[in-house]
C-alpha cells in the first residue's frame, strides 16, 4: 500500500533510470562486476545494486564511481530527473488498544 506513494515510485524510477546510465558505462570499461569492485574499491554487492536499481546511491558513492570509470559527476548523472518528492509519507498511525 505504502508503495504505491508517489515518493516510492519516484525514488524507484530514479533508481532504474541511474542504473541505465550507470551498467553501461561500467562494461565499457570493465568485465565484470567484481573487477569494477575491486578497482574502485566498493562492495560488489553495491555494484551488483546500483545496476540493478535496488541501491540508492550515496554523494560519496558517485564520487567514487565517477573517479573509477573516469568520468566528471556531470557525465554520470546527466539527464536523471530532480527528485519532485523530497520525503516519505509518514508511517501509519498504530490503533490504541481499548
Amino acid at each position: 500500500m505504502a508503495r504505491r506513494d508517489p515518493y516510492y515510485a519516484e525514488m524507484a524510477d530514479f533508481r532504474r533510470r541511474f542504473a541505465e546510465r550507470f551498467a553501461p558505462l561500467r562494461r565499457a570499461r570493465f568485465p565484470s562486476q567484481e573487477a569494477f569492485s575491486e578497482h574502485a574499491r566498493l562492495h560488489r554487492t553495491t555494484i551488483g545494486g546500483l545496476e540493478q536499481g535496488k541501491t540508492d546511491p550515496r554523494l560519496s558513492t558517485l564520487l567514487i564511481l565517477a573517479d573509477s570509470l573516469d568520468v566528471s559527476l556531470a557525465d554520470l548523472v546527466r539527464d536523471l530527473p530532480v527528485p519532485r518528492e523530497r520525503k516519505p509519507p509518514p508511517p501509519p498511525r498504530r490503533r490504541r488498544r481499548s
